[in-house]
């Protein structure tokens, strides 16, 4: 209900400014910039309950987390006529890379072959590649002097490559006995894309 009262909004706006364009002078303002982000990414740490009935050995993750200063190219237009005025905006954040250490637990249920209840450990590394894209549209109008309502369309992606490399130990889930037979290493791949979009509405006063 509200993305279709924002989206109305917006539409209202755009068909009041073209036709204001053809009264009125045409002013076009572009714009580039470049720069340095700071970007952070945070999953939290999580467990679920395991086949154990008595919910002593739930499997587990500890949060992952890692961040980086990227470097970001940004470029859009402004079109004014009289009191109103339609933008478009883009911008690219280049390659981040970092680094994060976690940790999960995998409990799994003795039987067909195994002697007794175990709990896999796994300590790991994620080496993330990362960047992102964006672009939106908005329109607004000067309701009094120095005060703009605007309203607008906003998308994003955020795309990360991740390589992992675990070292896997196991140990009996009753009483932590290692188990080394079953320990080892894990490697893997792990590609992840972010997508977020919608509509926006503002409003702006300068003194």
């Amino acid at each position: 209900m509200i993305n279709n009262i924002l989206v109305t909004i917006f539409l209202l706006i755009l068909v009041i400014f073209f036709e204001s364009a053809n009264a009125f002078d045409l002013r076009i303002q572009p714009r580039f910039k470049s720069g340095i982000q700071f970007y952070e990414f945070e999953q939290k740490a999580f467990q679920f309950p395991a086949r154990d009935t008595r919910g002593l050995h739930p499997n587990k993750q500890s949060k992952i987390e890692y961040s980086d200063w990227i470097p970001f190219v940004s470029g859009g237009t402004t079109l004014f006529v009289d009191r109103f005025f339609l933008d478009f905006d883009v911008q690219y954040l280049f390659n981040g890379q970092a680094t994060s250490d976690f940790s999960s637990q995998t409990f799994i249920k003795g039987g067909r072959g195994l002697p007794t209840d175990i709990v896999l450990q796994n300590d790991s590394q994620l080496n993330a590649d990362f960047d992102r894209f964006e672009w939106a549209v908005s329109a607004g109008f000067e309701v009094i002097d120095n005060l703009v309502l605007y309203g607008g369309y906003k998308y994003a992606e955020t795309n990360h490559t991740s390589s992992i490399f675990g070292r896997m130990t196991s140990f009996q889930a009753n009483n932590n006995i290692p188990i080394p037979p079953l320990s080892g290493t894990t490697m893997g791949e792990v590609d992840i894309d972010f997508e977020y979009d919608g509509p926006f509405v503002g409003l702006n006063y300068n003194w």
